[in-house]
């Protein structure tokens, strides 16, 4: 694949080096919810809460699940959430593009 935005080569490469230029997240649900929020504090991890369960930006799964298991926090889902192709690439190329959308304000354009 060859990307270009604004008439500049942005990056080439395979699907799969595509894919995995977007950072995946990590899907982390355990019955401790301070001491993993302190974990993530401590390791300056980027956390988000979910209904039911905390999402980590940009660490490899292994490392939360090592970190976690060191700290003694049992966990009841670990699993991780891969970056899309249409996602990379929409990431990529953000500050590359000529036209955006715009939000209507109340109704008018």
């Amino acid at each position: 694949f060859i990307i270009i935005g604004r008439g500049r080569l942005i990056t080439e490469g395979s699907k799969e080096d595509l894919a995995k230029s977007g950072t995946g997240s990590v899907h982390v649900r355990t019955p401790l919810h301070q001491e993993f929020k302190q974990l993530v504090a401590h390791k300056q991890w980027q956390m988000r809460e979910e209904a039911d369960a905390f999402v980590i930006e940009g660490v490899p799964v292994a490392e939360v699940g090592d970190q976690t298991f060191a700290a003694g926090i049992p966990l009841h889902e670990l699993s991780a959430r891969e970056v899309s192709l249409e996602d990379s690439f929409m990431a990529l190329t953000a500050g590359a593009v000529e036209y955006t959308g715009r939000r209507m304000r109340k109704g008018k354009l």
